[in-house]
């Protein structure tokens, strides 16, 4: 009995390490569908929209449709490839004049580039300090920002369809 009891706090030790690693791999998971789900309604909203009017854009201030979708790229690419330690890839140039369709393969393509960095990206790296122009952080607000910010201009693209008159996909956020 007293064997046992001594057993007790390591089994109890156990278990806890076993759930946080558990809860570890919940969270990157939810990366990895979230960034999947983005991408899957990025491209839909890419394909409402019209070939010609990939040179759309709202006001003189703001980029065109195709622009916009290139910056997209261009970022995501950046920052999982660059911080997430997900190799290379050729952006295209940020004036490049990109017909619809190849676009849209760019755009899956950026998008299957960032989502495998972001899976193979280890869950214990996450505390990892980088040396951002914002200054130094964890890696996990790199992950964070690529949310954010592909969030943010798809919110752009919906507001495009619209002002076209093109209802966008619906939501999904998860």
């Amino acid at each position: 009995m007293f064997k046992k009891l001594l057993l007790l706090p390591f089994f109890i030790i156990s278990i806890t390490l076993i759930n946080a690693q558990s809860d570890v791999e919940i969270i990157h998971d939810a990366h990895i569908s979230k960034w999947n789900n983005s991408k899957a309604f990025m491209l839909e909203c890419m394909e409402l929209m019209p070939a010609d009017k990939y040179s759309y854009k709202p006001s003189k201030d703001e980029m065109e449709f195709s622009k916009l979708c290139i910056h997209i790229i261009q970022n995501m690419v950046w920052l999982s490839g660059d911080y997430l330690n997900g190799g290379s890839f050729t952006n295209p140039d940020k004036d490049a004049e990109i017909g619809k369709e190849e676009l849209m393969t760019l755009m899956s393509n950026a998008l299957d580039f960032a989502g495998a960095a972001l899976e193979q990206y280890e869950p214990h790296l996450w505390k990892t300090k980088v040396d951002f122009f914002a200054g130094e952080m964890p890696s996990i607000k790199i992950i964070h920002l690529m949310h954010d910010h592909m969030t943010h201009h798809r919110g752009q693209i919906s507001v495009y369809l619209r002002m076209n008159d093109i209802k966008p996909p619906r939501y999904v956020g998860w």
